[in-house]
């Protein structure tokens, strides 16, 4: 199978710079950078197999979500263009109902 491409929106690269920002008073910022780099090589897998994850009904939109430690991502295909794209990472506490 040929891999997808994979793209961000604005939005997901705003996620992840957040990661970097967020939780200072947590975590070094070598470990906040590390995390942030995980959750993108999280994302570029899926240009292998990016059905492996079933598809639901967003705010009226088909989104597919890998979990990743305590995030989610939440991406959309396009299956013509073969191209995955990242639409949000979020908290696995978020409610994506609202933060979409």
């Amino acid at each position: 199978m040929t891999p997808y491409a994979v793209e961000f929106t604005t939005r997901a690269l705003g996620d992840i710079r957040r990661l970097i920002e967020g939780a200072a008073d947590q975590y070094t910022l070598d470990q906040r950078v590390a995390y942030a780099r995980s959750v993108r090589m999280r994302c570029f897998s899926l240009a292998q197999m990016p059905r492996r994850y079933p598809a639901s009904f967003i705010q009226g939109r088909s989104l597919r979500k890998a979990s990743f430690q305590a995030h989610v991502i939440y991406y959309s295909l396009d299956e013509d263009r073969q191209l995955v794209t990242v639409e949000a990472i979020l908290h696995g506490r978020q409610d994506p109902g609202r933060s979409l």
